[in-house]
């Protein structure tokens, strides 16, 4: 999970163990501010490159149709 980083009034590390104990969730084995992008491994798709590939995904579909039809 994306944290926020520490800062002297709150411990994201501490304030998400204590979450997890306090719902009976599971077990945080590590806990690590990351301060880069793409740092903690999490990858997305943007929703302009979804779209575009849906567009083109859409194009195709319709080419294939009306060439076969």
């Amino acid at each position: 999970m994306c944290q926020v980083a520490k800062m002297e009034s709150s411990d994201s590390c501490n304030t998400m163990k204590k979450k997890i104990r306090d719902y009976q969730l599971g077990k945080m084995e590590d806990c690590a501010i990351c301060f880069t992008d793409a740092c903690n491994g999490i990858t997305a798709i943007s929703p302009e490159i979804f779209y575009t590939l849906l567009s083109f995904l859409g194009a195709l579909i319709h080419v294939a149709f009306y060439h076969w039809a």
